[in-house]
């Protein structure tokens, strides 16, 4: 117990270090992040208007505009507003990181949130009204939530927290329906972890969340841009033989060396499996993320 408080002391506190950071940068280059490309359009619209915005059925963005439109209709000066516009874009991920280390105090969870953050940021961090970024931290909270949900004994307490994470995740999914994907790997890794392949609840568990986000893509505000965007699986194959010579890939070659936290990342997780030794875990790993990638590239092809 006494070590588990002791990795959980310094994964909260090497975590709080990255998120005064990411809130410093945030202050300082609140224009970089709410006044160009996507960002710009979002913060005319919410002055514009002085209500929330959302596209493409996304409403979690919602979340980080709440306060924005109130000082919108407190007449506060255009500076004041996108400043706390671009604080209120990380203060959601501040707040998940809160509950993780405080009330739910998850080492893995306090580990994970901020790197969900900086690993693949790059020019993101200009891009702040990314549904899919801000969805990410909500995504751990679920982790969180079903690792809790599956360790819990008893069918009252395993109802409470199946329920909470639920909720958790079908508010989840209202930012970005890709979430599903990280979802699934995170579901895929527990059930290979904890080998529970005859367990009725987790297996239960894992289909109602799955289930939400099936519904959810299928019926509710699926526009024709993101069916445009889809790749079906004529394009995977077709396009498969061709994906050293696709534009996505030629620009992502060109840009991964700068992804300095992601090698150190990518260096972590191998000595971690090569001094573990889980090579399930492993495998799982690397076969997601390959084909995850693919799709990704095909996907973004032009």
């Amino acid at each position: 117990m006494r070590s588990e408080d002791s990795a959980l002391r310094l994964a909260g506190l090497i975590g709080l270090g990255v998120l005064i950071w990411l809130v410093y940068l945030s202050w300082t280059f609140y224009l970089e992040r709410t006044a160009i490309s996507d960002a710009a359009w979002f913060s005319w619209l919410m002055i514009d208007t002085g209500l929330p915005q959302s596209f493409l059925g996304r409403y979690g963005s919602f979340l980080s505009e709440l306060i924005p439109v109130g000082l919108i209709y407190a007449d506060a000066p255009l500076e004041t507003v996108l400043r706390t516009y671009s604080l209120c874009l990380i203060g959601i991920h501040v707040v998940l990181f809160w509950l993780v280390v405080v009330k739910f105090r998850d080492v893995r969870g306090a580990i994970l949130l901020p790197l969900t953050l900086v690993t693949g940021l790059h020019f993101m961090f200009y891009y702040g009204t990314s549904e899919l970024n801000q969805g990410l931290s909500f995504t751990v909270l679920v982790w969180v939530l079903l690792r809790k949900a599956m360790d819990a004994e008893g069918k009252q307490e395993r109802r409470r927290w199946g329920i909470i994470v639920f909720l958790v995740s079908v508010w989840t999914s209202f930012y970005h329906q890709v979430l599903l994907l990280p979802l699934l790997f995170l579901i895929g890794l527990e059930f290979i972890a904890r080998r529970r392949w005859r367990d009725k609840w987790s297996w239960m568990l894992a289909a109602a969340l799955v289930g939400w986000y099936v519904l959810r893509i299928k019926l509710l505000a699926t526009s024709a841009y993101e069916q445009e965007r889809m790749p079906g699986a004529t394009d995977l194959l077709g396009l498969l033989p061709e994906l050293g010579s696709l534009r996505s890939t030629q620009y992502l070659l060109s840009v991964f060396p700068k992804f300095k936290a992601f090698w150190l990342l990518l260096l972590a997780v191998l000595t971690g499996i090569a001094l573990t030794r889980k090579w399930l875990l492993a495998a799982w790993t690397g076969i997601f993320s390959g084909a995850l990638l693919v799709v990704v590239l095909i996907t973004d092809r032009d």
